[in-house]
């Protein structure tokens, strides 16, 4: 391990890795890669957060990764002609490779309990870009000079297109520089608080004035009813006293024929009255005609006694019926009393029903 500061310093170590780079002629390439080159790049930065006297200076320390693997081709002895130290080569490069194919297989399979990133070398070193906090890019070279080897870098690569990695940042926060990251946040939080308070309470005064107009809803319609009930009162009396008002005058009518009435039996009355008298003088110039006219007389006594009779009651009726039209009069001022007053209810109920509307 080295520690750069300069971009410089990086270029210098990537050369001297490619130089160390052990290549070997085979059958199958001239100059082989017989081992794996993996260059492992650690970027560390730390940034100072300003604070106040209520938050003091604190520090942010982030961390991140760079891996850049060239990864050897897996050989086949009967194409290579590996023998000896190739041969040995070739084993420990078919090896890594098939761990890694291993824990591509693992993480795609969605029903691995295990992922075998110790298997070998090159999967711990590559942990992170498999799978875990990584964003990983793969280049997969193949030739048409071998088929079979294309197929097989295609389907490893096809497989390796479906490993999901979770990248983020690495970032490590003392506690000073916490404390005021969450001051912050209460900040922002209490002045959401507070626009929320502020929407609910004019929720709640709109919620207010809408039961206050349907208050005012019903009591108009309260209002309206009682208005409806005084006109129906209104019509009631009305009918009644125009009854009322009917029924006096038949009976006005009843009393004017029974003063018409009265008023000739009155005359037949006193016509009898009247022959009565000039019987009664006649009495001397037809003394001799006393005795033929007695039962005249006696009949005409009868009949006087009976037009008396029938003169008393025909009197006593009117003065029965004179009696039955003042009981009626009084009975129409005691109507037109009440209808007064329910009129005049009427209007105070209105005019309580339109200061209640406004």
């Amino acid at each position: 391990e080295w520690v750069v500061r300069s971009p410089a310093e990086v270029d210098g170590l990537l050369r001297r890795g490619a130089e160390t780079r052990a290549t070997a002629a085979t059958a199958a390439n001239d100059a082989s890669s017989r081992s794996h080159a993996v260059f492992c790049l650690t970027f560390e930065q730390s940034e100072a957060s300003g604070g106040g006297e209520a938050c003091p200076r604190g520090s942010v320390f982030r961390s991140s990764k760079l891996n850049l693997v060239d990864l050897a081709g897996s050989e086949r002895l009967r194409v290579s002609g590996a023998s000896g130290q190739r041969l040995e080569e070739c084993k420990y490069i078919n090896g890594s490779l098939a761990a890694l194919g291993n824990v591509v297989a693992a993480l795609t399979s969605g029903t691995a309990r295990h992922v075998p990133y110790r298997d070998s070398k090159l999967t711990r070193l590559l942990a992170d870009s498999l799978g875990g906090n990584c964003k990983t890019t793969m280049i997969a070279c193949v030739a048409a000079a071998s088929m079979a080897e294309t197929v097989s870098t295609l389907k490893f690569a096809s497989r390796a297109r479906h490993v999901h990695n979770s990248a983020r940042i690495n970032e490590q926060i003392d506690q000073r520089t916490k404390l005021q990251s969450l001051e912050v946040e209460l900040t922002r939080l209490r002045a959401v608080l507070v626009e929320r308070e502020q929407s609910v309470g004019d929720s709640r005064r709109f919620v207010q004035a809408e039961a206050e107009r349907q208050q005012a809803f019903a009591e108009r319609e309260r209002a309206e009813a009682q208005v409806e009930r005084a006109e129906a009162e209104r019509r009631r009396a009305e009918a009644e006293r125009l009854s009322a008002l009917r029924q006096l005058e038949a009976r006005s009518r009843e009393v004017l024929q029974e003063k018409a009435a009265n008023a000739l039996l009155a005359e037949q009355i006193a016509r009898m009255e009247d022959e009565h008298e000039a019987l009664v003088e006649g009495e001397g110039e037809a003394a001799g005609q006393v005795d033929e006219m007695a039962e005249t007389v006696a009949e005409l006594q009868r009949i006087v006694a009976e037009r008396d009779a029938a003169l008393v009651r025909l009197r006593e009726e009117a003065t029965a019926r004179q009696r039955r039209l003042s009981e009626l009069e009084d009975a129409l001022d005691r109507k037109t009393a009440q209808l007064i007053h329910t009129q005049r209810l009427q209007v105070e109920r209105r005019e309580a029903a339109a200061e209640a509307a406004a």
